[in-house]
């Protein structure tokens, strides 16, 4: 089970999350057991995890407002 809720689909749509639907109590338990009994799943999604975080690094952010502001200004 995922979540298909915004924003989740788009933070996390390549990947270092395990989604679950927060509205089902049991989606949830399951989702925490699979993390606690499988260490190459954590260990997957915490290096995916890393990997998503520099996409919004300060530095990567300014560039994508930089490259909006040149297409609005046509440049």
């Amino acid at each position: 089970p995922r979540s298909t809720l915004f924003p989740y689909t788009t933070l996390f749509r390549s990947g270092g999350a395990l989604l679950v639907d927060p509205l089902k109590q049991e989606d949830i338990r399951l989702g925490l057991l699979h993390l606690m009994q499988d260490a190459a799943l954590r260990e997957g999604l915490v290096a995916a995890g890393f990997k998503n975080a520099c996409q919004y690094s300060v530095s990567a952010v300014a560039q994508q407002y930089a490259a909006v502001y040149r297409e609005v200004l046509g440049k």
